[in-house]
């Protein structure tokens, strides 16, 4: 994802700087994984305002994003497009399994059009696949992952682009991100 800077025209365009969007393959999203997005405009439950200054915006719609593919083991999917999604702000990837299913997932860096990617233990270490943590080997950044059969994608303990595992145990993993790196500590231990 390339980013363009802005030159300082006007105080308020100075250090501004935008994606330009190269790496978008596709405009519109697929119908089958779209749901309507109802804004709430900062009000709770009984309709009043808790947060303020929230509301208008251009209308979104959700886009159905996979983030576990645990039922997927095996079954090879082709990336037909890497699309623009306005709830997050990375790229997202339409994938056409050979099943004939089409899911969205996280487009990692890498990811491009025509790629094959699987999930499974025996899936091999490039971006894109999904692969249990005990199959990492140490050391290579990767996306988020969960530290348990039952959780979920978002498990860093820290905020970052990417996580690494920092150490092989044959019970835990520990993961490190790159902000704790910096800082000179590492997150809790990962379950495996």
């Amino acid at each position: 994802m390339a980013i363009r800077k802005y030159k300082p025209t006007t105080p308020g365009r100075r250090g501004a700087s935008v994606s330009d969007f190269a790496e978008i393959t596709r405009s519109t999203p697929e119908k089958s994984l779209v749901r309507p997005l109802h804004g709430h405009g900062g009000r709770n439950a009984h309709g009043r305002i808790t947060t303020r200054h929230k509301g208008g915006g251009h209308k979104r719609a959700y886009r159905l994003i996979d983030f576990r593919r645990n039922d997927k083991d095996g079954v090879n999917a082709k990336v037909a497009h890497i699309e623009y999604d306005p709830n997050r702000t990375a790229r997202i990837a339409l994938l056409h399994y050979l099943d004939g299913e089409k899911r969205y997932i996280i487009a990692p860096n890498g990811l491009s059009q025509g790629d094959v990617v699987e999930s499974g233990p025996n899936a091999d270490i490039k971006p894109g696949n999904n692969l249990p943590l005990r199959n990492i080997p140490a050391a290579p950044w990767s996306t988020p992952w969960s530290c348990g059969p039952a959780a979920g994608p978002s498990s860093r303990a820290r905020p970052g682009p990417a996580s690494s595992c920092s150490a092989r145990k044959p019970v835990t993993r520990r993961c490190a991100c790159p902000a704790a790196r910096s800082a000179g500590s590492t997150s809790a231990a990962a379950q495996r």
